[in-house]
């Protein structure tokens, strides 16, 4: 909350070397993650993802994989490895309940992953997935996320008054939801 990351996370660090409850060191590498995330260091980023994902597995719970494979997704799609990105994305779509949120952010980082790879039609699909599940869950953020996402199409695709809309719409809907 302070914005104190590398102080954040040495305490994480230490934190998790005594911790013996599995689930707790699964939310604590998730705090990891994101720390890690939002100080650049996209690589630790992937190593807590990857530490997640086993923890998962050894507690055979399926919510925590689709937690994991979103964060390793999230990582992978930072490293520009979008291939591998898509996968996992397509895992947390396995392992969540159908129409669930985690599943539009899935969708999310399949979008922008496939703007990476240049196939436009498979990020308008995933954009439209991630809209529905957006609608059905009353889910501002990710609405915006999507319509911001859909912009950077319409700017790669140099359609700026499309890309302009897009951005303007996500605009007003955070806007009114302040």
């Amino acid at each position: 909350a302070e914005k104190n990351y590398d102080a954040a996370i040495k305490k994480w660090i230490m934190s998790l070397q005594k911790m013996k409850d599995n689930r707790l060191r699964f939310a604590t590498l998730g705090y990891l993650a994101a720390a890690s995330r939002d100080r650049g260091r996209n690589k630790d980023y992937l190593v807590y993802a990857v530490q997640q994902i086993d923890i998962a597995h050894e507690l055979d719970d399926n919510n925590l994989r689709a937690q994991a494979y979103l964060t390793l997704s999230r990582a992978n799609e930072m490293l520009a490895d979008y291939f591998k990105a898509v996968s996992y994305s397509r895992s947390v779509i396995q392992y969540s309940p159908s129409g669930d949120s985690i599943q539009g952010y899935a969708f999310l980082v399949m979008a922008d992953s496939y703007i990476g790879l240049c196939n436009f039609s498979k990020v308008i699909e995933c954009l439209d997935n991630a809209l529905n599940i957006s609608h059905e869950n009353e889910d501002h953020l990710m609405e915006i996320q999507v319509l911001n996402t859909m912009g950077k199409v319409y700017l790669a695709l140099k359609d700026f008054p499309k890309s302009l809309a897009y951005q303007r719409r996500a605009h007003d809907i955070a806007v009114s939801n302040a």
